[in-house]
């Protein structure tokens, strides 16, 4: 899917609000004037975080619990439609926004993924999961 799409080499998957952010702004994907030619994605993954203690009483971060990247990639996509965070461009790419919100204000909005793909690939990925489906129904 990510082959067919052009984002194989082009997407970030973080786990923190520091990496999004980060992410967002070294692939140009973090203000409102961005440039619509190229594909590329960053994805803010579901996941748990843990404080490790080693045996000398130093403390590490640890990610565990971490959701598979396809399932990141469809639950952003879903979200961006379900609040309408789809912005179309000219040249037949969208752009896909999905954010957390910290309070009932719209300016306390996080990003949690952007998508920029071409809006077709939508429905090759769709028939693509289609002709999957079939096959192991066979």
């Amino acid at each position: 899917m990510l082959e067919l799409s052009g984002l194989k080499d082009n997407i970030s998957f973080t786990y923190t609000e520091k990496q999004t952010k980060k992410a967002l702004q070294a692939m140009d994907l973090d203000n409102s004037h961005i440039c619509p030619l190229h594909t590329r994605a960053v994805l803010n993954m579901d996941c748990k975080m843990e404080i490790v203690e080693d045996d000398e009483g130093n403390l590490s971060a640890q990610i565990s619990d971490h959701e598979a990247g396809y399932r990141c990639l469809f639950r952003h996509i879903r979200n961006a439609f379900a609040h309408n965070n789809v912005f179309f461009f000219e040249n037949g790419n969208i752009l896909l926004k999905d954010y957390q919100r910290d309070g009932d204000k719209q300016k306390d909005k996080k990003v949690t993924a952007a998508i920029l793909i071409e809006f077709d690939t939508l429905f090759e990925w769709i028939r693509l999961i289609e002709t999957d489906q079939e096959r192991s129904e066979e």
